[in-house]
């Protein structure tokens, strides 16, 4: 976005709405790739051509370990005319044992940011903008809503589960820190455990030995309405240790 601003550090600095204009048509319609990482370098094993955005966190799909579903969050769309930016509210389901793969949606309620799947493929969540986690089972090919768990009042972010299963870090992008979900038999509560981190917490992952968690800050800038001036403000990394509860940062 920042090569659409024509003069970007003079007094008549711009946006280009037609260059955007021009870049979202393409951007929200376009194939994404399903890759092969089980080896070095990766390849591209096919092309599923799903609906996305020009923005939004890098978490916002997940495939099986098994490599049968994919899930692709909603893209956001902006209304000129409205002006004000529109957010879909469902998944895109992958079924990517069908030939050629086959793409269905899944209302679930809210706009969708983080999406994680669990090491048995069995369930899934997903962190909305509205604050809530929507849980979805998966069975074989066929995902369907199970729950919806209400954590905060503001955007969330980031999802990722534990490598044991028995928990899932939500990043609590708005109203700060990292929230614990207790997952048990394929039910997920909100255990209350709260975890400090950076300033506007955005995506999360695991260490591949299990014992960290990595929490990304986007920083000052990435607060809804930040009315201050920033000056290079700088992003943050958040290590939470997971090896043993409780956990901490």
């Amino acid at each position: 976005l920042a090569r659409l601003v024509n003069d970007p550090f003079g007094p008549e600095a711009a946006l280009d709405e037609d260059a955007l204009d021009e870049l979202v048509t393409v951007a929200v319609r376009m194939m994404d790739n399903v890759v092969d990482a089980s080896r070095f370098p990766p390849q591209v094993k096919l092309q599923v051509e799903v609906e996305n955005g020009i923005q939004g966190p890098p978490q916002a799909v997940a495939v099986t370990p098994d490599a049968t579903v994919a899930l692709v969050g909603a893209p956001t769309r902006y209304d000129h005319a409205a002006n004000k930016l529109l957010m879909d509210s469902f998944v895109q389901v992958v079924d990517l044992h069908a030939s050629p793969p086959a793409v269905s949606r899944l209302e679930i309620g809210s706009h969708p940011q983080g999406i994680a799947i669990d090491r048995s493929g069995k369930l899934a969540l997903v962190a909305c903008v509205d604050g809530s986690v929507v849980v979805l089972g998966i069975d074989g090919n066929r995902v369907t809503l199970a729950d919806t768990l209400k954590i905060g009042q503001k955007r969330l972010a980031g999802v990722s589960f534990t490598h044991d299963a028995r928990h899932a870090l939500v990043a609590l992008r708005d109203e700060q820190g990292v929230a614990v979900l207790n997952v048990a038999d394929g039910h997920v509560t909100d255990s209350g455990v709260r975890l400090s981190s950076g300033v506007a917490p955005y995506t999360v992952d695991v260490s591949s030995d299990g014992k960290w968690a990595v929490v990304s800050d986007v920083g000052l800038a990435g607060l809804p309405g930040y009315a201050g001036t920033l000056a290079g403000d700088a992003d943050a990394i958040t290590l939470i240790d997971v090896s043993h509860e409780p956990f901490r940062a």
